[in-house]
């Protein structure tokens, strides 16, 4: 199976690159043990599911990976990439990977609904975060500190992988900061392993003499290529660790560290009938499989069907405390991606003030005058105010779409979420999240 996999990252790198340079940062420093047991539980017999989680921003939601791709190829981003390994390498495990990314969120967004998106206990979770955290370094490594503490002692996940970016081949100087700042935390702080993805892809690059089939067209994007090589790298690093001694554990921060370093954002995460008035057409049901509950909102072959969802509701819980009163508020509707009989839908917001109205939300690199296809590429999980949950690969994912709620937190309370079904298909939402606004976009 090595060989195998060792073959595949050849094919896709020119022979001038070095696969010995490949693999964990500072192996002397790097806590293997986690790895190890992450490894071990993928071979075992267990009747659990292998469960992995894939939290980032753009790289992570697949932007990029439809450039260069070959023909007839689909494009994977790295997280169904390093799905399909997974099953390759075990296929009798039963598998549980999902992957929740949107185009520029770092640390601050992802410890805001952590607890939503990770169940504890979960074997391996995939950190693509760092190159989108901005604000003083404190603040930074507070943030990004809490996130590792919070899934390794508050969620016990077996273990944590960062990817280590730097903003290449653009050079940003924030970026090679956030690298450091994150490869330091992980191996310091918390214990987790760290893998210097963009080494490898910098190496790639600089020995094509210019030509980047590594990155996509818009130069900040790993390509079809790249999205192969951080799937399969991920993939090799597990059959790894398998195959060496389980490693003495090295010293970290325990649960009590948390505190110190993470008080939770103002987020709200919410899901449940509740939240919404379903309209003819729409039902709160468990598609239950497996013996693992499936709620949703699920339009089934009802095309204008309207399932309003009260975002009023879900504030009062836990409230958007200490925004200023003219700030702006993320908006983010979850909801399942699959294949076949799955349709679009459209979003909207409605609200008695004229001040108060939702639009897309663009993040920096995002500009219009983009190709087509590139900035669609480049937009993944912000798609407004039409979006499509069928896709042509053959699995579901859980995924999301994300937009502004401009006129201040103050038009939560009578502000209404609407999810229109357009097609005689499948449609299923499983509910909002509100998060305070990032400055980002």
């Amino acid at each position: 199976m090595e060989e195998r996999l060792l073959a595949e990252i050849r094919a896709l790198l020119p022979q001038q690159v070095d696969l010995s340079s490949f693999g964990l940062d500072d192996r002397s420093s790097t806590d293997l043990s986690r790895l190890w047991a992450a490894s071990s539980s993928l071979f075992s017999s267990s009747a659990s599911p292998f469960r992995v989680r894939c939290l980032g921003g753009s790289v992570t939601s697949g932007s990029g990976s439809a450039s260069r791709a070959p023909p007839g190829l689909a494009p994977l981003p790295f997280p169904d990439v390093l799905h399909e390994e997974i099953r390759r390498l075990a296929p009798r495990r039963r598998t549980d990977v999902q992957a929740y990314g949107v185009s520029g969120v770092g640390s601050r967004y992802h410890a805001a609904c952590l607890r939503p998106l990770v169940p504890p206990q979960t074997e391996l979770v995939v950190l693509d975060v760092s190159l989108n955290d901005f604000g003083a370094y404190s603040s930074r490594a507070r943030t990004y500190a809490g996130l590792l503490h919070t899934l390794l002692y508050g969620l016990r996940v077996g273990a944590v992988l960062t990817l280590n970016w730097r903003d290449l081949p653009a050079r940003s100087t924030i970026g090679e900061d956030n690298a450091r700042l994150a490869a330091a935390l992980a191996r310091n702080l918390s214990s987790a392993a760290v893998l210097s993805v963009w080494r490898e892809l910098d190496e790639a690059r600089v020995s094509l003499e210019g030509r980047r089939p590594l990155w996509a067209e818009d130069n900040r994007h790993p390509s079809w290529r790249g999205h192969q090589l951080i799937g399969k790298l991920i993939a090799l690093l597990l059959l790894q660790a398998i195959s060496t001694a389980p490693p003495p554990r090295q010293s970290g921060g325990d649960s009590s560290d948390a505190a110190l370093f993470f008080s939770p954002l103002n987020s709200t995460c919410v899901v449940g009938a509740p939240l919404a008035a379903l309209g003819e057409g729409w039902r709160w049901v468990d598609e239950s499989k497996d013996g693992r509950h499936r709620w949703g909102f699920v339009a089934h072959h009802t095309p204008g069907a309207n399932l309003s969802l009260h975002a009023g509701r879900a504030s009062q819980l836990t409230g958007i405390a200490g925004l200023r009163p003219t700030a702006n508020v993320w908006l983010e509707l979850c909801y399942l991606q699959s294949y076949g009989d799955w349709g679009e839908f459209l979003v909207g917001c409605h609200h008695s003030s004229p001040r108060c109205e939702c639009q897309p939300a663009w993040p920096w690199g995002c500009s219009p005058n983009l190709s087509p296809a590139a900035l669609k590429d480049c937009r993944r999980g912000l798609e407004f105010p039409r979006v499509q949950s069928r896709i042509d690969r053959n699995f579901s994912v859980w995924s999301s779409t994300t937009f502004i709620l401009r006129g201040g937190p103050s038009c939560l309370a009578d502000l209404t979420v609407r999810v229109t079904a357009l097609t005689a298909a499948k449609v299923k939402v499983t509910g909002l999240k509100i998060h305070p606004f990032d400055p980002f976009f």
